[in-house]
């Protein structure tokens, strides 16, 4: 598989990532950093993904029946209607199968789609959009965390996580441990080691 090329959408500004890079993100309001981005679609040397919003997007675990597959990308909706408190008609709903019958659903407000189309549109070629929380690295057992001057994207499961602010953190990271128990690891990506883990409860 080909190296990605990471596009996130942070404090309203579009930036990417190289691949390897480890000089923080690239920001697309420059030119040099428009160009770089341009030659890279251009040459398909690496995979462009965009990132969608971990604070825009939530993520659900559904198990059908064997009869609902055929049908599933128009019944999803309505399936999952009573467990959104918004109309489904203003809703995206995106899914991927798990399993046979099980199913990942991340479901985003169709005008956050328009926007991030709008923002995309000078870089052709980004066909993948993935929530933020399921770029970061899992596995059975873990909590990972990304946590960012203001903000956080957790990932607990092959298909769950969340976007936060940063100081809400401790009471949202409670909660899930009430409801899914205590994780064997936590990993945590951060800039200040005793800051970032006095937000783990």
């Amino acid at each position: 598989m080909r190296e990605v090329a990471v596009i996130r959408l942070l404090h309203g500004r579009l930036a990417w990532y190289p691949a390897g890079a480890n000089d923080g993100p690239q920001w697309l309001d420059q030119p040099q950093a428009q160009d770089a981005l341009r030659a890279v679609l251009q040459q398909r040397k690496l995979t462009p993904l965009f990132a969608v919003p971990a604070a825009d997007v939530r993520l659900l675990a559904l198990q059908i029946a064997p009869e609902e597959r055929r049908h599933l990308a128009k019944s999803l909706p309505f399936t999952l209607e009573e467990e959104l408190a918004e109309d489904i008609a203003d809703l995206h709903f995106a899914h991927s199968a798990l399993g046979q019958l099980d199913y990942a659903v991340a479901v985003c407000a169709g005008q956050h789609m328009r926007h991030y189309a709008a923002e995309l549109e000078p870089y052709p070629g980004v066909g993948q959009w993935i929530p933020e929380p399921l770029l970061l690295p899992w596995q059975e057992g873990e909590w990972c965390l990304v946590l960012e001057e203001d903000s956080a994207i957790v990932r607990n499961d092959a298909c769950a996580g969340f976007g936060a602010e940063r100081a809400m953190l401790p009471m949202l990271l409670q909660a899930l441990q009430h409801n899914k128990g205590e994780p064997e690891t936590i990993v945590i990506y951060g800039a200040d080691q005793h800051a970032d883990t006095q937000l783990i409860p």
